[in-house]
């Protein structure tokens, strides 16, 4: 008598199984989906030496220290007169959540050697509407824009945490959060903006709590 042959149901039962256990699997690696920690924007586009931005780097903050840097390079050198605005968008709609507006002066008695910088941080007012003044300092009491010497090519900004500045809740869990950025430099009655006609940087990695290490 020939043997009997194994009922289907079986022979389905371990490939379902195993099917059923790879549908089970966790998602890959939320490193994979993290953001990069470091942007940079090339600005193509040539303007009036003066405002001309060459480029604009977004750097995150993928370790225990929140601060958000972003770097602004004019070849042209800052000096008085010049006005930096840099727009903040967290959420990924069209409209900004705040801006930092940092006017260029003439150094003062106390320091001569640096410009002096009237900056405020604002929340709403979208794009050109003037928003709400809103506290914006690190723990030591810093505001972000720190020292600029008249001709330095690169100016800082360092946030030690947009979310505290824009007053909305820290990303919770497994949430990175992520932000992007728009700059326009201005002197003179000429400006230049960074990515061109108020477009947005792409993404950047935004916090990380209190784990050692984002991914």
């Amino acid at each position: 008598m020939p043997a009997r042959l194994p009922s289907p149901r079986l022979l389905l039962a371990p490939v379902m199984a195993l099917l059923l256990a790879v549908a089970a699997l966790p998602p890959a690696s939320a490193a994979e989906d993290v953001l990069p920690p470091r942007v940079t924007v090339h600005d193509s586009r040539t303007s009036s030496p003066s405002v001309d931005i060459a480029r604009v780097t977004l750097r995150g903050a993928p370790w225990e220290n929140p601060t958000q840097y972003v770097e602004v390079e004019v070849p042209g050198g800052f000096r008085p007169g010049h006005h930096l605005t840099v727009w903040f968008d967290v959420d990924g709609d069209a409209e900004p959540e705040g801006r930092l507006d940092a006017r260029l002066r003439k150094p003062g008695p106390k320091r001569r050697s640096d410009l002096r910088v009237d900056q405020q941080f604002r929340i709403g007012g979208g794009w050109d509407d003037p928003g709400t003044r809103v506290h914006c300092r690190d723990d030591q009491d810093f505001m972000p824009v720190g020292n600029v010497r008249p001709g330095d090519a690169v100016l800082v900004v360092g946030l030690s945490s947009l979310w505290d500045c824009l007053q909305l809740p820290y990303p919770s869990g497994d949430d990175h959060g992520a932000w992007r950025t728009a700059v326009r430099v201005a002197k003179d009655g000429r400006s230049d903006t960074a990515p061109s006609r108020r477009g947005w940087s792409p993404q950047v990695l935004g916090w990380c709590g209190r784990q050692p290490r984002c991914g």
